[in-house]
């Protein structure tokens, strides 16, 4: 199963939870992603020898975007509870 991006949904111990477009969830080593990662960035994957050596850059564009519209999305919220 090949996937272009993944999501961070939680990173407990020295494993990742990465969530697919399709929704499923996948796990990784932590030792697989970038120093920098963090819960919610979009991830692109470079390398896969295996499914336990695949390896990721993060997508700062997309991951800014996601939260941008997430963002957007909470201050509508927070705005309909003020009126």
């Amino acid at each position: 199963m090949t996937f272009s991006s993944f999501t961070i949904d939680s990173i407990t111990d020295q494993i990742a939870k990465l969530e697919t477009p399709s929704g499923d969830f996948i796990e990784v080593p932590v030792s697989n992603l970038p120093d920098n990662a963090k819960e919610g960035d979009i991830l692109r994957q470079v390398k896969s020898d295996s499914s336990s050596n695949m390896h990721f850059i993060i997508d700062h564009e997309q991951t800014e975007a996601v939260r941008n519209r997430v963002r957007s999305k909470l201050d509508a919220l927070r705005a309909r509870s003020k009126q």
